[in-house]
């Protein structure tokens, strides 16, 4: 992921010799993620708990987006594709270690508030907004950036805070020949991409305002 970035940010600054056309976009949508997290944590001075749980989340996207550099058909962008919503659990099973037993425990769920804020810096080719007047039907875009987000996870001890700071990838289709058509699908993944390392999967459906 490190040399992705250090690649990445030679492309950006190659870019700032575009004439500057600077502008602001912004998007509204429905997002999700998935993750499988397998972890181990003490939750009390003689109790271990090693669990693994899928966690889900949904919620609604809101992008705030500006073009900081760009030609007739390239842009460079500055992008925080914020999302608010809840996140969901299934698939527990975690062994609780005690002094004296081991005990296994499966099918504990929950649900609770989640949120995620990223910054992204994307690359755009082609249609590149909703107010895009060159009559373009199609463009996409990829970015590279760092996420936070956040929610709470129910083990069988109790909730536990499940927040990460973590580089990200997107990639993206924007379509439409006129501005009630204009949409974007976008797919991003989270987390090292070393071999074993947790990553998250996400998918967004956005509206090009």
């Amino acid at each position: 992921m490190q040399r992705i970035l250090v690649v990445a940010c030679c492309l950006l600054l190659s870019l700032c010799s575009f004439s500057q056309r600077i502008g602001f976009n912004q998007n509204i949508g429905l997002g999700a993620t998935q993750v499988h997290v397998n972890d181990s944590r003490m939750l009390l001075d003689t109790l271990r708990s090693d669990y693994s749980v899928r966690v889900r989340t949904f919620g609604l996207v809101y992008v705030a987006r500006f073009d900081i550099a760009g030609g007739k058909d390239v842009a460079l962008s500055l992008s925080s594709p914020m999302m608010l919503g809840y996140s969901t659990t299934n698939k527990y099973r975690s062994v609780e270690t005690h002094p004296q037993r081991k005990d296994t425990i499966e099918n504990v769920h929950s649900a609770h508030i989640a949120f995620e804020i990223p910054f992204m810096a994307d690359l755009n080719v082609g249609l590149r907004s909703a107010g895009d007047e060159s009559r373009r039907g199609f463009g996409f875009f990829a970015g590279i950036g760092y996420v936070y987000s956040y929610t709470k996870i129910k083990l069988a001890s109790g909730m536990i805070p499940f927040d990460r700071w973590e580089p990200m990838l997107r990639a993206g289709i924007r379509m439409g020949t006129n501005w009630e058509k204009r949409w974007s699908i976008v797919f991003n993944l989270r987390g090292r991409l070393e071999g074993g390392a947790t990553k998250t999967y996400g998918l967004q459906l956005l509206k090009e305002l």
